[in-house]
């Protein structure tokens, strides 16, 4: 496995995915913990201009059956170990996250797919993204992107009603504009009054938002715990909230939430890698129009209708099992690895 770094929210999907292979993740991080389930091995990279060179993955190249490398052009040693494997007839599989904003990266995508033999998918809608250009093709596959929440609910466990809080768990950046969260949160006040607002997390904006909610008043409703990571620490949150809020992106905090039974809410335009496909608009969660009337409308909704707000928290929880889990993810790419 070819990677920039090892993130820690990947820990789990690579224990489960060295359970039943032998598996090495090369990468150029600063992750240098030992796993019991699969090696990590630490390569230097050198930075030339926007690219990137990884060096001394020769060797683990050469004795693996099967090579996987995420799908970044900027990473000349991965492109250059794609068209090594493929002259020497060695697997080699793409791992695709999204399109990404360039419109002539996509284009070059697009053409390396062609002549791939085995692509990976974060999402159907990534698929669906590629599909349009080069047409259907039996080597795309996809494995839902997913992480470990840490926990497996049942529906019963979902329905409990002691649930006074609206929740962000992410960091503080401006792109996922909290400004307009907390702003929204005080124009409706009165009809969410009962409901406090939970601020998870940290970073550039976390000083800023602070401020605002300073000089709104708000401070007594609005909660800013910090950073938590803890799954325990999440469940205890997540228990008792609501409905999950983000208004300008939705990353993979839309599994940790469905994962832990509670609905998500963004617009339908929010930033994505893809996670946003998980989102059914009234199952469990909602696509708001880029406003932030139309955002907290389906809020005020929620907060006014608990038979509504159960069964978002059922849909939320039900989705995420049936697409989610690391298991699926974990199968989606053994499939791959042992065609």
């Amino acid at each position: 496995m070819l990677q920039n770094k090892l993130l820690h929210y990947r820990i789990p999907f690579y224990e489960l995915l060295g359970a039943s292979v032998d598996l090495t993740v090369v990468h150029s991080g600063d992750y240098s913990a030992l796993h019991e389930r699969f090696t990590n091995k630490i390569v230097p990279s050198h930075k030339i201009g926007p690219f990137n060179l990884q060096l001394y993955c020769a060797s683990e190249i050469e004795s693996s059956d099967v090579v996987i490398g995420m799908f970044d052009l900027r990473w000349l040693t991965i492109m250059y170990i794609f068209l090594w494997c493929k002259f020497r007839n060695k697997k080699f599989v793409w791992w695709i996250g999204d399109r990404g904003s360039s419109k002539l990266v996509f284009y070059l995508k697009t053409l390396i797919c062609r002549i791939s033999d085995h692509v990976i998918f974060y999402n159907d809608l990534a698929k669906s993204h590629f599909e349009k250009v080069t047409g259907p093709s039996s080597k795309y596959k996809v494995a839902n992107n997913t992480f470990d929440v840490g926990v497996n609910l049942s529906e019963s466990e979902v329905a409990n009603t002691d649930r006074k809080s609206l929740i962000f768990v992410g960091s503080f950046d401006y792109r996922k504009r909290l400004d307009l969260i907390v702003t929204g949160y005080g124009k409706y006040r009165e009809a969410l009054e009962g409901y406090d607002l939970l601020l998870l997390g940290d970073g550039e904006q976390h000083s800023t938002v602070k401020k605002l909610v300073q000089e709104l008043g708000l401070e007594k409703a609005i909660k800013m715990p910090g950073r938590v990571v803890d799954p325990k620490a999440l469940e205890y949150y997540y228990k008792h909230s609501l409905v999950s809020l983000s208004y300008g992106q939705a990353g993979l905090s839309v599994l940790q939430s469905l994962g832990n039974g509670v609905p998500f809410i963004t617009t339908c335009n929010a930033i994505s890698g893809g996670e946003i496909s998980n989102i059914r608009h009234g199952q469990n969660g909602y696509l708001s129009d880029e406003n932030i009337d139309s955002f907290f409308s389906y809020i005020v909704s929620i907060v006014g209708d608990e038979d509504l707000a159960l069964r978002l928290r059922i849909g939320a929880l039900t989705h995420y099992k049936e697409n989610c889990t690391m298991n699926n993810m974990v199968a989606s790419f053994l499939e791959v690895i042992n065609e």
